[in-house]
């Protein structure tokens, strides 16, 4: 007598089970990491000339380059966040995952500026890094379309704009231009620093 068919029949899969959070890592971007941060440390550590006066192989390999990968894996890394809420955008889940992002921004922003006192000739750009994750909070959990007609918006109008409050000396300048923003400097300076 052979057994009910429905009887071998697994069990049906919950929800939960159907969808398997991903542990894996994006070796891709873990990688692009790796190349930003060695870009960075090679164009700040290593020398901007060769000996005959021209332009060093690790600068013209990694100078720019390194710090424009490392704001575009800025990006990434919140697109991941993102992603990992699963179109979740309402309630608790985007005020969860948008105060995980001013945590962040302000750590960061935090790292720069303490950067800031130490005094060296290197160009620290983190404070902006956690200044842009800040502004890309009203952006956080927007349709592609509203990031699209955005994009293009700030594209057009960011030059023209930046233009005209040049021309009208309404950008406030730092006191001294050539030196990083301390602690102290940005509390000194707030329009300057947030300009």
């Amino acid at each position: 007598m052979s057994p009910h068919p429905l009887a071998s029949a697994p069990a049906p899969r919950t929800p939960r089970e159907a969808v398997p959070p991903s542990s894996r890592r994006a070796l891709g971007v873990d990688v692009a990491r790796a190349l930003a941060l060695i870009g960075m440390v090679s164009v700040h550590v290593l020398p901007e000339e060769n000996r005959e006066g021209g332009m060093s192989l690790a600068f013209g390999i990694a100078g720019g380059r390194g710090a424009a990968l490392f704001a575009l894996l800025a990006g990434v890394s919140i697109a991941f966040v993102e992603k990992r809420s699963r179109g979740d955008f309402s309630g608790r889940a985007l005020a969860a995952d948008r105060a995980a992002l001013v945590v962040r921004g302000l750590l960061i922003l935090l790292a720069g500026l303490m950067l800031g006192h130490l005094d060296t000739p290197i160009a620290t750009i983190i404070p902006y890094f956690g200044v842009l994750f800040l502004l890309a909070l009203p952006f956080y959990g927007r349709s592609s379309r509203v990031l699209l007609v955005a994009a293009a918006v700030f594209v057009v109008l960011g030059p023209i704009l930046r233009q005209l409050l040049n021309l009208h000396g309404l950008i406030p300048e730092q006191a001294d231009p050539d030196a990083d923003y301390t602690l102290v400097t940005a509390a000194q300076q707030p329009l300057p620093f947030l300009s």
